[in-house]
């Protein structure tokens, strides 16, 4: 689940980080200081067993500078990417806001997406509450209707 994080929290992770076998990852979030331990989807898994396998002799950063350093912060091939396959005006920041809305509207509550995003404040994540805006009259209506012992509406 990379992409929830931040981009210089993604290139500032070490092996250290990484758990393959529990599909995990440790994520240091300075921007508010806390730590998350976030899962790996299993396509994020495959990719890092993949760089794992093939890491140079000593290598700290799963994402490393020629130098050995974490990498800095450096869009362009990324922008070029997206180019190539004809996404214009698209930044690494949207892919947070592309994760974000996703699980809202497959049903995460905003306290949960607080903390996949590493957000100090509720306040922050509240800007995705319109992509999921009858979703809190659905469930409620849910909960209501299995007390009363009734079928679900579509059920």
């Amino acid at each position: 689940m990379v992409s929830a994080s931040r981009y210089t929290e993604a290139t500032g992770l070490t092996w250290e980080n990484v758990d393959l076998k529990e599909k995990t990852i440790a994520l240091y979030r300075s921007k508010v200081d806390n730590e998350s331990t976030l899962q790996m989807t299993a396509r994020v898994h495959k990719v890092l067993t993949r760089r794992f396998d093939s890491r140079k002799e000593g290598q700290k950063y799963i994402f490393e500078a020629k130098d050995g350093s974490k990498r800095k912060y450096s869009p362009g091939a990324f922008v070029r990417a997206c180019k190539r396959c004809g996404i214009e005006g698209i930044t690494l920041h949207s892919l947070r806001h592309t994760f974000a809305s996703r699980v809202v509207q497959a049903g995460v509550s905003l306290v949960e997406i607080q903390n996949l995003l590493g957000h100090s404040s509720p306040v922050t994540s509240l800007r995705y509450a319109h992509l999921a805006p009858n979703q809190a009259a659905s469930k409620a209506v849910m909960v209501l209707d299995r007390f009363n012992g009734e079928a679900p509406v579509g059920g």
